[in-house]
């Protein structure tokens, strides 16, 4: 039988976020609480509406959360290309059947759902700044250990369905879409680089970067490559800003509309590679891939060798450059553009990932 969140309205309006929902939405995690009023308050927009909700309980009964986010199709200025991709049922996908199963830091998420037809969906999560977390940016930097405690959560999420046949069900594409199958969304993006480079964040990477001839090939041949050899379910976009530091300083994970079969050097590289500075990406990057393959093992799989890790960790680079120089001013701050396609395109050289790709 459908439980109380899967029988709601999924709302499209922060009006749809009535005492009367919520207090159906919490019903099987907070059964008896009666919610006598909700006071939104606006958190975040970028490709999902996030608003964190302050509620009131009756008093004759048992009380929820007083402070709860609500992550949805909610008048974001981004909500019909997230429809249409499935990010938002993607996301529900994963906080239902994923993440209760890996010992990973992320949001407590008190109720879900979604409808693949219409591309709607919701989630209720915790309010981390409730428990003390605070969300990371590229801005600030983390230390080469709290890195290395991210990785050990992405290996969390990379080694669930390591191997297993389940990663290649339709359900698991990124925007519907086999990692071998041309996508018009990454050829028109492509086209635009001429344009993305008289951007002040891509005054922050060589000109060798500059020329779609370069880097289209490139991020071609990546997808072909991680289309044959990908190995598990990635977090797809695990740059800094998708983390948070819980209380003690430890980090965790966000945002996962992104989820997707994918090689697992893809998230690695995302991630070293947005949240260090290139001074101490340099002196720990290998140690840091050792860990991954570490944490990997402790969790039972067993892992690719250094040298594989350490080739693919230098291909992705390259993708992390790609994806944050074609990124506008509409989703990312300037600053937070041009700090991190700086840390990508000098990764990039230091490690030559073009060569490492094969688009010399």
């Amino acid at each position: 039988m459908p439980s109380e969140a899967e029988q709601l309205q999924i709302p499209t309006t922060v009006a749809d976020v009535t005492p009367a929902w919520l207090t159906a939405a919490l019903a099987d995690r907070f059964p008896g609480s009666e919610v006598a009023s909700v006071q939104p308050e606006g958190v975040h927009d970028g490709t999902a509406s996030t608003t964190r909700l302050h509620v009131e309980y009756a008093t004759s009964g048992p009380a929820g959360p007083p402070t709860m986010c609500v992550k949805a199709s909610i008048e974001s200025p981004h909500r019909e290309f997230v429809l249409k991709a499935g990010l938002f049922v993607k996301e529900a996908l994963v906080y239902r059947e994923l993440l209760p199963a890996i010992s990973a830091r992320v949001a407590d998420c008190y109720a879900s759902a979604s409808d693949a037809e219409t591309g709607t969906g919701f989630l209720l999560l915790e309010d981390l700044d409730a428990r003390g977390a605070r969300f990371c940016s590229a801005e600030e930097p983390l230390t080469p250990d709290q890195v290395a405690e991210g990785l050990d959560q992405l290996a969390a999420l990379h080694s669930l369905h390591w191997g297993d046949p389940e990663i290649t069900e339709p359900r698991w594409r990124h925007r519907g879409r086999r990692l071998d199958e041309r996508d018009p969304l990454e050829a028109r993006m492509l086209a635009s680089v001429p344009a993305a480079c008289v951007t002040p964040h891509g005054g922050a990477v060589s000109h060798r970067f500059h020329d779609p001839e370069v880097l289209g090939p490139a991020i071609a041949r990546l997808r072909t490559l991680d289309a044959a050899s990908a190995t598990c379910l990635i977090h797809g976009d695990g740059h800094i800003g998708n983390f948070f530091l819980d209380a003690d300083d430890r980090p965790g994970m966000a945002d996962f509309q992104c989820v997707q079969r994918g090689h697992y050097s893809h998230d690695v590289a995302m991630f070293v590679g947005s949240a260090l500075d290139p001074i101490d990406r340099r002196a720990h990057e290998e140690r840091l891939v050792t860990g991954y393959l570490d944490s990997l093992a402790r969790r039972g799989v067993t892992p690719p060798t250094f040298d594989e890790a350490w080739l693919g960790y230098r291909r992705h680079i390259l993708y992390g450059l790609w994806a944050w120089l074609l990124t506008t001013s509409l989703y990312q701050s300037e600053l937070r553009l041009v700090t991190c396609v700086f840390r990508y395109g000098t990764a990039a050289l230091d490690l030559d990932s073009l060569g490492a790709i094969g688009a010399t």
